[in-house]
């Protein structure tokens, strides 16, 4: 009998679990990221998929995370909100060690994480927490939309961090810039190739964005090559693959 065969999962559990090993490390990342935003997580159970929703502690970021079902090896989940603390829940799964198939199950007053291993099982328990808030909606203007490549952005607002803790965004038809001042006036321009793309790429944009906000959120997000990036009245850097990521952040003036 195969180990997946041999799951056994109660008739009346909600359930569903990962056994692709490059799927269980972009959880993972998703898990870090979630741990470095806030104390708590919700995580949205509906029958078409998991949403995970998470405002930084100083509400000035936004994380919205959509998983279809189809994403899982198994699903089988009624509608249901389930909030945990977020640092558990990463230290649980950083603890990945090849397991074949690892399991998120309902049981009463608890999330239950299995992780299932040719030759020893361990299962862990989250308490559930009382839901702190409602469904975070984000409003968002029509802007300048372009997509970079993730990795040279990461580094390039790194670099700029070492001037400035701040990065003013300026755009116009002929370039995208990132710039950053020292105390003493010192100027750091980064002027990056991009794609652009939208109906709007002969506009102007200048906003001004805490580079700490950007950087959380590049720096876990080295597993895809490139990011979409709408600027308006807040920057939102999106990821559009099976999963689909949406990271919101409010301007230095917001």
């Amino acid at each position: 009998m195969s180990l997946i065969s041999s799951m056994k999962i109660s008739s009346n559990s909600m359930v569903c679990s990962f056994v692709d090993p490059d799927k269980i490390k972009e959880w993972i990342q998703m898990c870090k990221l979630i741990k470095e935003m806030n104390s708590v997580v919700c995580l949205c159970f509906k029958e078409t998929g998991l949403t995970l929703q998470v405002k930084h502690e100083s509400k000035r970021s936004v994380l919205d995370i959509t998983i279809p079902s189809s994403w899982f090896f198994f699903y089988d989940w009624k509608e249901t909100t389930l909030c945990i603390c977020s640092d558990s829940f990463f230290t649980i799964f950083s603890r990945y060690s090849g397991e074949k198939i690892i399991s998120l199950e309902s049981e009463k007053n608890y999330l239950s994480i299995k992780c299932f291993h040719e030759k020893q099982n361990k299962h862990f328990s989250l308490p559930l927490l009382h839901p702190s808030s409602t469904p975070i909606l984000v409003h968002l203007d029509p802007g300048v939309e372009l997509t970079l490549e993730i990795e040279p952005f990461y580094e390039n607002c790194k670099e700029l961090y070492t001037f400035d803790d701040k990065v003013r965004i300026h755009h116009t038809k002929d370039f995208f810039q990132l710039i950053s001042y020292r105390p003493k006036h010192e100027k750091m321009v980064v002027e990056i190739l991009s794609s652009m793309t939208g109906e709007r790429v002969d506009q102007t944009y200048e906003n001004t964005f805490e580079l700490f906000y950007l950087l959380l959120f590049l720096k876990c997000s080295l597993l895809y090559p490139t990011v979409h990036v709408q600027m308006s009245n807040v920057l939102c850097m999106s990821i559009q693959k099976e999963i689909q990521i949406h990271y919101y952040v409010c301007s230095d003036k917001s």
